[in-house]
């Protein structure tokens, strides 16, 4: 299944392809070529957030808004923002490390198979290795919201059926 969606801000259309392969949940995000280009080297993007809007593929409770998407062969940025009483399901972001900034709230990072938690507050950092299982989680009763910086243009996420470890 495909889906597009497009992300609007006030100098343009940025469209994405969501491709969804049903058979190992697998979400894979594209840019198009012809809407979007990369940064040059020495062009400063900013990304104001009153432009941010949610992308495809989310979890209920748990929204993504992308923010440096598609603008970098090396890095991109996005915010995470978790419901009270939500959690992400049980994933991985293939090849690209991922870092996460606790901005707000007390979430956590769940992994090893469902054993270990790591608790995220403001002012926190984590680092999520490639390929490493983990689900995000918000058992409290505010919002969370995370800066997400991952190593690629565009984020990998590859939901598995559970733990696989």
């Amino acid at each position: 299944m495909t889906r597009e969606t497009e992300i609007s801000a006030k100098k343009g259309t940025l469209r994405t392809r969501f491709t969804v392969h049903p058979s190992s949940a697998i979400f894979i995000l594209a840019k198009n070529s012809a809407a979007c280009s990369m940064a040059s080297s020495t062009e400063i993007t900013v990304a104001k957030g009153s432009t941010l809007e949610t992308s495809g593929g989310q979890t209920a409770g748990m929204a993504r808004q992308n923010a440096l998407v598609g603008l970098s062969d090396q890095l991109c940025g996005s915010l995470m923002i978790a419901q009270p009483h939500t959690s992400s399901g049980i994933h991985h972001h293939g090849s690209q490390d991922t870092i996460v900034y606790a901005v707000s709230g007390r979430g956590a990072i769940v992994s090893a198979g469902g054993k270990v938690t790591n608790v995220l507050e403001p002012g926190d950092w984590a680092l999520i290795p490639a390929g490493a299982e983990h689900q995000e989680a918000n058992a409290g009763d505010e919002e969370v919201v995370w800066v997400i910086v991952r190593g690629g243009n565009v984020p990998q996420v590859h939901n598995t059926e559970g733990w696989s470890k």
